[in-house]
């Protein structure tokens, strides 16, 4: 074959050239989406551009219409791949089916069929014979080269609208890289538009490989400009474009590149100025989170923004963007509002450590803080103390008044309370009307007792519950750290012992532990405890003692009667001394154990005894007030001198 080199030849061969070097770029990058489309959309130029440029050089009719032939391998293929280019970067790649494909390759293979054959090739064009004037004639476009070209561009014109509709969604970051896109592809089908509608100004030279080389030159500069080959798709732009969570764009410096509608709610007034600066500027916490995750630059953290109302807690989740060598690209910060769980969260530890009524701490947070400080005590042998405080006559005034005014009447006393206590106190109520107070860093006994002074005289200040003046006093037990004992459970029981005290004593009134209260105690358990088995296996004695005048010394009158139980019959009498009979006879009736059972002792109380006796003996009052009543009658009837019992 001759061929004449001239600089339109040479220019489309360069063409070819750089086609082939952008199919070659854009394959190396296959992995992103669109990359093998790309590449096909590329090789076809390069064949379109070779063959169109070999086709113009060739200086025989066999020569011409072989290349003329071979360029519609180029001119059939790009369309369908540009289509299929358009669906997988707009998300729909599950419409890229090998039907879909198959059907797609139907018309290239019809064509380039009927150019192999040459019955049927002049369908596509034709040249005129060839005389000495005009060796070579220019084709004459078939009735299928118009077929082919509507084809074509309705391919071209769906591809273009997907994109064109994805744009409209596109954040402005990325809009301006995919219009590009567009353009560069758009490029060359217009100019071949223009050359098969003879409106062109270049002759008979068709300028669709021309374009092909600005499109080349376009997609090379913007691959190494932009990486526009790491752009996300379109479609999951849309996504971040109406998600929930805010998604922030930074640069590999940590300036702020884009936002999402939701971080731009998310951050307010300093959403308007965010592009361009640094994202600690717009995001305060940033710089924590940044710190602390040192040079991996991805995990999550929190990130508090706006203050007072507009305070806001977000979950941040920072994570890089990779190119294809492992370098960072970008930094994408997605941000997650959890102001309300936060609150939510807040709201039941609250709940879980807090009285609902008075506000104090509970039980559960005071044995927190107050292991701390048994904890502290351990260590340095820092001392503190426990007071424990009960309202007194508390039940009287919650009955009278009913439960609300019980409930303002414990939220009344909780503040006088916490009036007394320094910023390192706890305040605490256990339940019911019991409260407690852990002070920190008391040197002496002595500061301990001007406190709880002060508590008391506070309490003597009447109470107002509906119009009325109610009194209600408080006792108190103290228990020193580590004086007393350093473990947390141990402190708490040792000044509820002294609380006790101080209310058997005469209430209004406070109590160090000592280690006597114990002991006492537990003789009141066993004293107690013994009542209540003599009541169950009615062992329980009648005991009279005679009331001895002082001034006289005489016995006015004794005796005593044994008891098996209420109705028992059986009784035993003791030798009494003859009593005068000028005295009034006066005597006492007495409980009182077997001598087989072990006799509980007494408490050095007498309050203490009389409270555990009458917790005992309630049961049995009216039956051993009855039989003591009936002694008298007894006693006269045996011969004895009439007594008063």
């Amino acid at each position: 074959m001759d061929y004449a080199w001239s600089a339109p030849t040479l220019f489309l061969l360069a063409s070819a050239a750089l086609s082939a070097l952008v199919a070659g770029f854009v394959g190396r990058r296959h992995g992103r989406i669109g990359g093998h489309c790309l590449t096909i959309i590329m090789l076809a130029a390069t064949a379109w551009s070779a063959a169109y440029g070999l086709e113009v050089a060739s200086r025989t009719l066999s020569g011409v219409e072989l290349w003329g032939a071979l360029k519609y391998v180029g001119i059939t293929v790009w369309p369908p791949a540009y289509l299929v280019f358009a669906l997988r970067y707009t998300g729909r790649e599950q419409r890229v089916t090998r039907s879909l494909v198959a059907a797609l390759s139907v018309q290239p293979l019809l064509v380039l069929g009927a150019l192999a054959a040459p019955a049927t090739r002049e369908l596509m064009f034709s040249y005129p014979p060839a005389t000495a004037a005009d060796p070579l004639p220019n084709a004459t476009l078939g009735p299928l080269v118009w077929v082919h070209a509507a084809y074509c561009y309705v391919l071209m014109l769906v591809a273009t609208v997907l994109i064109v509709r994805a744009l409209s969604r596109l954040s402005r970051a990325y809009r301006g890289r995919s219009a590009l896109l567009v353009a560069s592809m758009a490029l060359p089908a217009g100019a071949n538009l223009l050359y098969l509608l003879e409106l062109q100004p270049f002759g008979t030279i068709d300028p669709t490989p021309f374009a092909y080389v600005l499109t080349g030159a376009v997609l090379v500069w913007a691959g190494l400009r932009f990486g526009l080959r790491d752009v996300m798709p379109v479609a999951r732009d849309a996504i971040v474009e109406t998600m929930a969570d805010g998604v922030v764009v930074l640069d590999p410096v940590g300036r702020v590149v884009d936002l999402n509608p939701a971080a731009r709610t998310l951050l307010g007034s300093a959403a308007d100025e965010a592009t361009g600066q640094p994202a600690a500027a717009v995001l305060p916490g940033y710089r924590e989170l940044v710190d602390r995750l040192g040079s991996a630059l991805e995990g999550d953290g929190e990130i508090v923004v706006g203050e007072g109302a507009e305070r806001r807690v977000l979950e941040g989740r920072i994570s890089p963007v990779l190119d294809h060598r492992g370098g960072t690209t970008a930094l994408l910060l997605v941000l997650r509002d959890i102001t309300a769980r936060r609150r939510a969260e807040e709201e039941l530890g609250r709940l879980a450590h807090y009285d609902q009524l008075t506000g104090l701490p509970n039980r559960k947070l005071l044995g927190d803080r107050l292991e701390q400080a048994s904890a502290r005590a351990r260590v340095s042998g820092e001392p503190f103390a426990l007071v424990f405080f009960d309202l007194d006559g508390f039940k009287v005034v919650n009955d009278s008044f009913g439960h609300h005014a019980g409930d303002c009447l414990l939220a009344e006393a909780a503040a006088r309370l916490a009036r007394h206590a320094a910023p390192e106190d706890t305040v605490a109520r256990l339940g019911g009307d019991e409260f407690t107070l852990l002070l920190a860093h008391v040197d002496s006994p002595h500061a301990v007792a001007g406190v709880v002074s002060e508590v008391l005289g506070d309490f003597q200040v009447p109470f107002a519950l509906r119009g009325q003046s109610v009194h209600v006093s408080v006792s108190a037990g103290i228990a020193m750290c580590p004086a007393d004992a350093i473990e947390a459970d141990t402190l708490l029981r040792f000044a509820d012992t002294a609380m006790y005290r101080a209310k058997t004593e005469g209430r209004c009134r406070y109590e160090f532990f000592t280690p006597e209260m114990s002991l006492a105690a537990v003789q009141r358990f066993e004293l107690e405890r013994d009542l209540r088995a003599a009541l169950d296996e009615r062992e329980l004695v009648v005991h009279y003692q005679p009331l001895v005048p002082l001034q006289e010394g005489v016995a006015l009158g004794a005796g005593v009667r044994r008891m098996a139980g209420p109705t028992s019959s059986r009784s035993t009498w003791l030798r009494v001394s003859s009593p005068s009979p000028a005295c009034s006879h006066r005597c006492c009736a007495c409980l009182r154990t077997p001598g087989s059972r072990p006799r509980a002792s007494c408490s050095r109380s007498p309050k203490a005894r009389s409270s555990a006796t009458s917790r005992a003996l309630m049961p049995v009052s009216r039956p051993s007030a009855s039989s003591a009543c009936r002694w008298p009658s007894t006693t006269s009837a045996r011969g004895m001198p009439r007594s008063a019992t």
